[in-house]
């Protein structure tokens, strides 16, 4: 049965043997440099996720991060991202480094750099106990 597309796995070999390769990590990018204009439909995401996200990355990240290369952000570096957004609500403080743990997986994944540059965490409220139901006086 022919294949969908007419490609075969040796025409597939040769194509792959005939790209230049880049060695991992070699002249990796800035953040300024892959936040646009990497292929977010492929993942079927709705426009407003993308809006959020490139908000994300413009309002936040690039600011603090974008002159940066991106295997040279340090765990320091996200430290002190937390400690700018300490005004903000855990929730969008997480959000921020979702967008930004999430952008450094894929740098790995796409052989744009060789590893994970920083540890960026999350940032945990302690969790709230709720008020207790019994009551501490006792009537005599």
């Amino acid at each position: 049965m022919p294949r969908r597309g007419g490609a075969t796995p040796e025409s597939a070999r040769s194509w792959s043997a005939a790209r230049p390769r880049r060695e991992r990590g070699a002249d990796a990018p800035g953040l300024l440099a892959t936040v646009p204009g990497r292929p977010r439909r492929a993942n079927r995401q709705k426009p407003s996720g993308i809006a959020a996200k490139e908000t994300v990355a413009r309002v936040h990240l690039l600011p603090l991060l974008g002159a940066r290369r991106l295997d040279a952000i340090t765990t320091e570096q996200v430290q002190r991202l937390k400690h700018s957004l300490h005004d903000s609500s855990a929730k969008t403080v997480n959000n921020i480094l979702a967008v930004l743990n999430i952008l450094l997986k894929k740098a790995v994944e796409w052989n744009v750099i060789g590893q994970m540059p920083a540890a960026s965490g999350s940032c945990r409220s302690p969790r709230r106990r709720p008020p207790s139901t019994t009551s501490t006086s006792t009537k005599h």
